[in-house]
């Protein structure tokens, strides 16, 4: 009876329940997810911000290139749609996470991510004095600094998940290339909130955060020759990676060069591990300059950030946010990005995906072979008859022999009249497989 009961509550224990995971697959785009607000069905497509803590939405005053480079693609927040109240507070977006000024007004809305609703203030932004890079509606902050707690919402969504973790795995990013002729390709990425099952993420390495206002941590950050101690390092999740205007980013990216190669490499130690980002991965061609730059940004004017990783870096490696229950001890980790394979195909065990599932012999035919390992063109007819191929004379196929109904199949029928080795034989094995299970469950159920 222990072993049944075991057997059923193991069945039972596959469903995590708090936990979720979106999907990203974009082409030439950044990593985002879904979320729904209030009253409106309709989901917004929205980035990662691990800096800001409160929310940012296009509003549709916004809904032009005074806000966002890519105004005519992303949907903008209307909330006469989504029920949002208008509280007739200003918002105005802080320069320590961006130099655009965007402005608007602080909406009261519920913030839907998956089945978990929370009430929060999001900022609606209706003007800019730059255009953003935001490529779609907004970010959602998942930050954790000051500022107004009804905008805050880290806190209280790590509260809900089984395991107070929030997972980030990037797609490639795909840069210009002076001999390359490539389009952008397909980028897949994802976001987990809560345990992480998925193997798209190696091995962890965690270090605690430098302060418990921030996903930052300090570290030596080595570029070229040069050596920057006690540097403060965050996240741009997808966006470029930035440096500190004055010190870092004036003096090794704010240039032209003739070769890729001639940027330096970026290394920094990070719980005893050395991680880096090499020229390929950051560096693009300029074919209006015949030369090439760096896709590494200035810092924001007021930024506590030195070093900020952003795409370039997160193509490469997973970065994932981690608290106790208590939100008191807060830690990053870090893990080789092994990438989020294609939906429509599952690699084999050997990590390749083939288009079509090989025979024993590692082949893979178009058709089936017949007993004697040749493939016919054609299947013969019902009277017994092989196009292209004339019948022995006491009506057997060669090669085959026909069943006692005349028809001359693959394989031996079963009892039931289903062909050993086919789908069927697959599909109902798995079904009585299943049966069992559900019938184990049940009944030690039955018996608590």
């Amino acid at each position: 009876m222990g072993i049944i009961k075991s057997l059923a509550l193991l069945s039972l224990a596959t469903v995590v329940a708090g936990d979720f995971e979106f999907n990203s697959t974009t082409v030439g785009g950044s990593l985002y997810f879904e979320v729904k607000l209030r009253k409106n069905s309709k989901p917004y497509k929205v980035q990662v911000d691990s800096n800001r803590p409160y929310s940012i939405f296009m509003h549709n005053d916004c809904k032009t290139t005074k806000c966002s480079l890519y105004w005519d693609k992303a949907d903008t927040y209307d909330p006469s749609a989504t029920g949002g109240i208008d509280t007739k507070l200003d918002f105005e977006d802080i320069s320590t996470y961006d130099d655009k000024k965007l402005k608007g007004r602080w909406f009261s809305e519920t913030l839907k991510l998956n089945s978990k609703k929370f009430p929060i203030h999001i900022g609606a932004a209706m003007e800019a004095t730059e255009t953003t890079g935001w490529q779609q509606a907004g970010v959602i902050g998942l930050g954790i600094g000051s500022g107004r707690e009804d905008a805050k919402i880290a806190e209280r969504l790590m509260a809900t998940l089984t395991t107070p973790l929030i997972t980030v795995q990037e797609g490639k990013t795909h840069k210009i290339k002076k001999d390359s002729t490539d389009e952008d390709k397909e980028s897949r990425g994802s976001i987990t909130f809560g345990k992480y099952n998925a193997t798209s993420c190696g091995d962890f390495t965690w270090v605690d955060c430098s302060d418990r206002g921030s996903w930052t941590f300090k570290t030596t950050i080595t570029i070229g020759e040069k050596q920057y101690e006690g540097k403060v390092v965050g996240f741009a999740i997808g966006q470029n990676t930035f440096a500190s205007r004055y010190t870092i980013h004036a003096f090794h990216f704010a240039k032209y060069l003739d070769n890729e190669s001639d940027f330096p490499k970026i290394s920094f130690e990070f719980g005893g591990k050395t991680f880096e980002m090499n020229p390929k991965d950051y560096v693009s061609y300029s074919p209006g300059y015949g030369k090439h730059a760096a896709e590494i940004k200035n810092a924001p004017s007021y930024s506590n950030i030195d070093f900020a990783l952003g795409s370039e870096f997160l193509q490469n490696y997973c970065v994932a946010f981690r608290a106790d229950k208590e939100f008191k001890k807060l830690e990053i980790g870090l893990a080789v990005n092994h990438g989020r394979p294609a939906e429509d195909k599952k690699p084999d065990d050997d990590g390749k995906t083939p288009d079509k599932k090989p025979d024993d012999d590692g082949k893979t035919p178009d058709k089936k072979p017949d007993d004697d390992g040749k493939t016919p063109d054609k299947k013969p007819e019902d009277d017994g008859k092989t196009p292209d191929k004339k019948p022995e004379d006491d009506g057997k196929t060669p090669d085959k022999k026909p069943n006692e109904d005349g028809k001359t199949p693959d394989k031996q029928p079963n009892e039931d009249g289903k062909t050993h080795g086919g789908e069927g034989e697959k599909k109902s094995a798995a079904g009585y497989s299943t049966s069992i299970v559900v019938a184990i469950a049940f009944f030690a159920l039955a018996f608590q």
